[in-house]
Formats: C-alpha cells, sequence, structure tokens
C-alpha cells in the first residue's frame, strides 16, 4: 500500500512543523504601556512547553489571546480576562480541558502560574510560567526578511523569516510557514558572539534553525526531532510575496524533449464522477500504426496521477519510460483527487476497480492504441484493484474491449487482514526492532484487528486500540504521562475510526485469490526483495497460487534490494522513501517494458 492506511504507526510517523495554526495579526500596544504586547516563555510541569501571549486594549478594553501548542492551543481567545493592577488573570479552551493564567507584570517580564484542568480531573494541575517579552518583528523598523526551503523529505516546506531589533535592542523574530497556516508566529532568537544566529520555533520537537551570515544569505541548518536538514535563507523584500516551494529534482524525473504527444482525457464514469487523466502515446503512433498500451492503476491512498509520495512521482516516471520504449500510456487522478470528481473517501477497491475498468474502455478507444493489445500495470492495491477489473471486464457484455496482460507490482496475493499483521511486523523490523522487542506490539495489534474481524462491541474495540496506543508508546520510548492529557485516548479513537472507515471494512476482507481464479490474460508479478508493505514472501507464492489456478501464463519475479516503491533500499522501512534519489530502480523499468512488449494480441475470440 502506497500509503499505510491502518493505525500501526499512528504515533510513531508524526508529521513535521506540528503547529496549523497561530495567532491571528494583532498590533503591539508601546512597550511601556503595561501588559500590552506580545510575550513568549516556558511553563514547566512534568515536562517544559512554550507560551504565545498576546495582549491589545481595543476601545479601553483589554482583550488577549494565547497559544500552548503542546497542549493542543492554535491560538485561542483568552475568556474572563482581567488586569488589576500589575496582575493579569483570564482562561482559554486547550486540546484536553481549560489552562487558567494567573500573571504579574514584573518590568518585561509576566510571571506566574498556569492551571491545567483535564475534562474530569479532581483538581488542576499548578506550572509555573515565565514570560518575556518580545515584539512583531514584521512590524519593527529595519526588519530583515528572508526566504528558504525546509527539505522535509515527502515534502518541500517554504518558511519565511523575519529578524529585528526593537528599539528598546531586544532582538525578535518572527516565522511564516503558509503550508502550515503560519503567519507572523513568534519565535525564540539569539545571536551568539561568533555570529550564530538560532531561531527556536514554540512547537513541540524543539524545531531549530541554526545559522550564519553568507553574504546577504543566512545558511545553515534546521532540526526538529528526528529531522534534520541543511536550508539557505535569500534576502526577500517585504512588500515582496513569499514564493512557493520548488519540488525537489529527483534524476529520474522526465525531462525534455519529450519523444511523445500528450492530451487529457476526461472519462465520464456511470456513477456521474468525472475522471481526468494524461495520456501519452510514443512518436509515430496512429491509426495506420497503433501501439501497445497500458493503463496505470494506483496504490491505496488518494493519489493523483503521478501517484506522487515521499517527493517522488512514481507513475510520472514510470510513463516517460513506457512512452520512450513505445508504449501508449494513460494515468490518472483518483476519484476525489486532483481534476478527478466524486467521493474518495467513500469508495472502496472495488470502485476503484469499476474508475480502472472504464477507464481501459477509454484508453482503448484512443486511435494511436491497439485495441488487441491494452492491459493495467497497478501498484500495490492498484494491482488488485486490476484484477478486479480484468473480471469487470469479461463479464460485462457490453464492454468493448478486454485485458491483454496485467502487470501486477507489489499486489497483494492475501487477504487484507493478513497484510495488514505481516505488514506491521515488516516495518517494525525494517525499524531496526527485534521481534522480542516488538512482541507485545504485535499482539496488541493482533488483538485489535481480532476485535475488528469478529465484530466485537464498540467498547472492546476502543480498549484494543487503547492497549495498541500505549505499547507503541512504550516502543518509542515515550511515556503516557507525559503526554497532554486526553492524547492516548484521542490516538485511539483515531484508530477505532480508521478500521471502520468503508475502505478499511472492505480491504481487509477482501480475497484477493477470488480475483486472480477469474484473470483471464497473462500476468507479470514483481515484488521487491525488502517491500515491508507488502512482502513478496507472504503475497508472491498466493498471487502464483491464484493464477495458475485459472491457468494463465504468469511470470513471478523478485527483484533484489527495492522496497516496496521499488527504490534500491537498505531495510525497507517507510523513513526511506524520501531520503532515495532513486523514484523506480531501472531493472524495474526495463522488465516493465520488455515484458509489455512481448505480449501477443489478444484473440479476438476471447474477447
Amino acid at each position: 500500500m502506497c500509503r499505510p492506511r491502518h493505525p500501526a504507526f499512528t504515533l510513531l510517523l508524526r508529521a513535521m512543523l506540528l503547529v496549523a495554526a497561530t495567532l491571528p495579526l494583532m498590533a503591539c500596544g508601546d512597550a511601556s504601556a503595561g501588559a500590552e504586547g506580545w510575550w513568549i516563555g516556558p511553563a514547566k510541569g512534568q515536562r517544559t512547553f512554550d507560551v504565545v501571549l498576546v495582549l491589545e486594549r481595543t476601545d479601553g478594553v483589554l482583550k488577549g489571546q494565547a497559544a500552548i501548542p503542546a497542549l493542543g492551543s492554535l491560538g485561542n481567545d483568552i475568556v474572563d480576562l482581567r488586569a488589576e493592577g500589575d496582575r493579569v488573570t483570564g482562561t482559554l479552551s486547550v486540546m484536553a480541558g481549560t489552562v487558567s493564567i494567573d500573571v504579574s507584570l514584573a518590568g518585561d517580564v509576566l510571571e506566574g502560574r498556569l492551571l491545567a484542568t483535564p475534562p474530569g480531573a479532581a483538581a488542576p494541575v499548578e506550572m509555573p510560567v515565565r514570560l518575556e517579552r518580545t515584539a512583531d518583528a514584521r512590524k519593527v523598523a529595519g526588519a530583515r526578511r528572508y526566504s528558504g526551503q525546509i527539505d522535509a523529505g515527502v515534502r518541500q516546506i517554504m518558511v519565511g523569516l523575519w529578524l529585528a531589533k526593537d528599539e528598546a535592542g531586544r532582538r525578535c523574530a518572527a516565522l511564516d510557514i503558509p503550508e502550515q497556516g503560519l503567519e507572523g508566529l513568534p519565535s525564540y532568537v539569539s545571536w551568539a558572539e561568533d555570529g550564530t544566529i538560532t531561531v527556536r520555533m514554540p512547537v513541540p520537537g524543539d524545531a531549530t534553525f541554526v545559522l550564519t551570515e553568507a553574504g546577504d544569505d543566512l545558511r545553515g541548518t534546521f532540526s526538529q526531532g528526528a529531522l534534520k536538514c541543511d536550508i539557505a535563507f535569500a534576502p526577500l523584500d517585504p512588500a515582496a510575496p513569499l514564493p512557493a516551494a520548488r519540488a525537489k529534482a529527483r534524476p529520474q524525473d522526465p525531462k525534455e524533449p519529450f519523444p511523445y504527444t500528450s492530451r487529457t482525457f476526461q472519462i465520464m464514469m456511470p456513477a456521474g464522477h468525472v475522471i481526468e487523466g494524461t495520456f501519452i502515446a510514443p512518436e509515430g503512433a496512429s491509426k495506420d500504426r497503433p501501439v501497445p498500451a497500458v493503463l496505470l492503476v494506483t496504490g491505496s491512498g488518494p493519489q493523483d496521477r503521478d501517484e506522487s509520495i515521499a517527493g517522488h512521482r512514481p507513475f510520472a516516471v514510470l510513463a516517460d519510460s513506457l512512452a520512450r520504449r513505445g508504449i501508449a500510456v494513460l494515468r490518472c487522478d483518483d476519484r476525489g483527487v486532483g481534476k478527478s470528481t466524486g467521493d474518495h473517501a467513500s469508495a472502496v477497491t472495488d470502485d476503484f476497480a469499476s474508475d480502472a475498468k472504464f477507464a481501459l474502455m477509454t484508453l482503448a478507444g484512443a486511435e494511436e492504441v491497439d485495441r488487441a493489445r491494452v492491459g493495467f500495470v497497478g501498484h500495490s492495491e492498484g494491482a488488485l484493484a486490476a484484477a478486479l477489473a480484468i473480471g469487470m471486464l469479461d463479464e460485462d457484455p457490453k464492454a468493448d474491449a478486454k485485458a491483454a496482460f496485467c502487470v501486477m507490482l507489489a499486489g497483494p496475493g492475501v487477504p487484507g487482514d493478513a497484510v495488514l499483521r505481516e505488514q506491521n511486523a515488516a516495518l517494525m523490523r525494517a525499524a531496526g526492532k527485534s521481534d522480542a522487542e516488538t512482541a507485545a506490539e504485535r499482539a496488541a495489534h493482533a488483538a485489535l484487528l481480532d476485535a475488528v474481524a469478529q465484530g466485537a462491541p464498540a467498547e472492546v474495540t476502543k480498549a484494543r486500540a487503547r492497549e495498541l496506543v500505549l505499547e507503541q508508546l512504550k516502543l518509542g520510548g515515550m511515556e503516557p504521562d507525559r503526554l497532554p492529557p486526553g492524547a492516548v485516548d484521542e490516538q485511539a479513537d483515531a484508530a477505532v475510526a480508521q478500521l471502520s472507515a468503508p475502505w478499511m471494512k472492505r480491504f481487509l476482507a477482501l480475497d484477493p485469490a477470488v480475483a486472480l481464479r477469474k484473470v483471464t490474460c497473462p500476468v507479470l508479478a514483481l515484488n521487491g526483495s525488502l517491500d515491508a508493505q507488502v512482502t513478496p514472501q507472504q503475497n508472491l507464492p498466493a498471487i502464483e497460487k491464484a493464477l495458475a489456478e485459472a491457468k494463465v501464463p504468469v511470470t513471478v519475479r523478485v527483484m533484489p534490494g527495492l522496497n516496496h516503491l521499488f527504490q534500491p533500499a537498505k531495510t525497507g522501512g517507510l523513513d526511506e522513501y524520501a531520503s532515495i534519489d532513486t523514484t523506480i530502480d531501472p531493472a524495474v523499468l526495463q522488465a516493465v517494458a520488455d515484458w509489455v512488449l512481448a505480449q501477443p494480441p489478444r484473440p479476438p475470440a476471447s474477447r
């Protein structure tokens, strides 16, 4: 599966830059105007976390907002806000419960306590807090603005950085990260004697920039949690828009000149939605010189026509490679993705197979295509959808095209329930964990899947999910009591919701062997030896057995050293996908093209 859709790694695969929004922009009061202005600093409970506070007076009334990202507050109004002398009090809602603020002004410091009250708690938890005055760096005269790009592996993230010194000589910084909904986020900043500038965002994971001046630029590193990458900031006019992030170039990205033509297909589906895709035909292909053609079928999760994942575009690379070998290609956005309409969230594998069926019929009708030599190339779940689509075409007397062949790239051969159990264990091993270390987590994962398979009551399934979350926390070295209140239950609820989704319920029970026994054309099945998502040991023998019962020619190959995306890998773990520059190993591209070109036309009698 291209994107794991099960809960096994919900806690271990944390997104970078965790804050999704921040405080609305507010004008700062004068630096001498009491408690009005911008404040930032730490609160200390069982762990230290950051607090951002903005106070302003409007029409004589003091108003405020606070952000406590570690507690799920991303810019909430402070209610019951009062200022009596040097003391400021108020309350705000957080992810789980409420937090009361009680601080007093002493020069340029607000110091006091936070009282956090989780739902149902008998008493609040008291945490000392110390906030220092800062300023909106964007509004300070002489502020310098820069733009840079974080290479987060899975994606590229554009960052705007503001650096300034206010009238009192205080250093201040602010960050704009449009992708995360951040604008003017005040951040900690310090200048070392050697000129090193350190900027730390007030978010979990110690998101920190360490920079030095290089001419007019700033160069250094960004780190957050396990992520660390180089970054360069260039000066940017304060009035100019922040440029868009530049996609990381991969060596195999298609490059001009293209020896093929390209056009857009829009396919009206019987259910009423429209699937849009890109059709490419090799130079010289025409009605008089038709060529073989393939429909690319994406893996699980909402996928665009390039099957974009981890900074790679596998289907763009595959389509380019096949077209250069003389094969026409159609690749499409999934329903509800990109320029295709429809609802992806409610769709199941059978629905994607139906979309593939009608897309293949459209492909077969292109004048450059030899309709007797059209077939599927499906990746991961897409390989199963392709097998289902072959049966749909054969069983539909109105279908004006049939599949002449099918390529299964890392396709499942056993039911989804079995795939997820093996996937969980394989991913743990790829992450360097021994079977002994993961025994408790694997048992909890299996117990949760058992509860779902048996139709257990909701409270039982929730309890099994909670046990899995706790085991994952232990395995990751995290202490549950150091998480925000309600975090474990939130993760358990998310796991149950995933397992209750239509796609997952169907996938868990769907047996590929049933579809494979109905296949009526030759099949090429490839897996990487390091595939930890759909392992070759579990799935290829089952595929070969089912196709033998179907009595169709089948070629099965294990590609040494390759992962689920068919990249040359070391472990096969998910964390490698973005760090590997190769999108698809050239041996796989050649194997697919060679095999497709070797397939004979489908005999007319079998249509």
